[in-house]
């Protein structure tokens, strides 16, 4: 493996963890090409060890568990590791190209969903309490506005 290549995973390498930590996304998702065009590693060779690279880099960037967050482990966990099972059974019998193509769907799929949340999440919607219109975000109406119903004093 020479320097160029080096260089380029060590670029890619930041940018992921970067991405990591401030968005929670993107390791995988950027990781996987990273190493199939970049390190010209097969497909089957890529993905174990993208899953590594982006399960440390998650450990490192998370830095403490919220405890909110904590009821949601177990489900995910169980399902993940359903999901891998069944992913280590039927992965072998996929072609390199089956295994891009399902990649690249699942990028176009998850970004759709990702712009029609974020459109949804910041519709400008009226707000019957105060008669005007205000931004719909996953807070609710008015989040981050002090209103009369909040106790406030601008609104009211």
């Amino acid at each position: 493996m020479g320097i160029t290549t080096l260089v380029l995973l060590a670029t890619g390498g930041a940018v992921i963890g970067f991405l990591l930590s401030v968005l929670g996304a993107g390791g995988s998702i950027l990781l996987l090409p990273l190493l199939v065009s970049g390190a010209a590693l097969p497909t089957r060779e890529a993905v174990p060890l993208s899953l590594l690279v982006v399960m440390l880099l998650a450990l490192v960037a998370q830095g403490h568990w919220p405890a909110a967050s904590l009821p949601l482990m177990l489900p995910l966990l169980l399902g993940g590791a359903l999901g891998a099972v069944l992913g280590q059974r039927l992965g072998p019998h996929l072609s390199d190209r089956r295994l891009r193509q399902g990649f690249a769907a699942l990028l176009v799929g998850t970004a759709l969903l990702t712009g029609a949340e974020a459109v949804k999440r910041h519709q400008v919607l009226p707000d019957p309490a105060i008669g005007s219109q205000s931004r719909l975000g996953r807070e609710g109406f008015n989040a981050g506005r002090t209103t009369c119903r909040t106790g406030g004093t601008p609104a009211c």
